[in-house]
């Protein structure tokens, strides 16, 4: 079998493995995107273009999934992402609106990293 032959092979594999196997954070329960949500529980796809603060609600949740993939790279799916939930809602309730302002993550730095090392140690 060509080597081109086997990466298809090995790429469908992996493929299959992510669908059979779905995981993706529950975003309702993240603070920053509570109001995001229909009574049911459905994602209020109508509203995702309306502005939250300086960016659309869409944006807001483009940030937060570009974010859980780039950390999300190590044997711990769930462990990451849960400490992404933890830090992200814990930041957000002390007004650190890091995903609508990516710099106040650094202008509290010592706040974020405080919050990341307590939740880290918790998981």
């Amino acid at each position: 079998m060509p080597l081109k032959d086997a990466t298809q092979e090995l790429v469908k594999a992996i493929a299959l493995v992510g669908r059979n196997r779905p995981s993706s954070p529950i975003l309702r329960n993240i603070e920053p995107f509570r109001h995001f949500f229909l009574p049911g529980g459905k994602l209020d796809y109508k509203r995702l273009d309306e502005r939250d603060g300086s960016c659309t609600r869409r944006e807001l949740l483009l940030r937060f999934l570009v974010l859980n993939a780039v950390i999300d790279q190590g044997p711990d799916i769930v462990g990451v992402r849960k400490l992404l939930t933890d830090v992200t809602n814990e930041l957000y309730l002390n007004e650190i609106r890091f995903l609508h302002r990516p710099s106040s993550f650094f202008e509290e730095l010592g706040i974020a990293i405080d919050h990341m090392l307590d939740k880290h140690q918790s998981i």
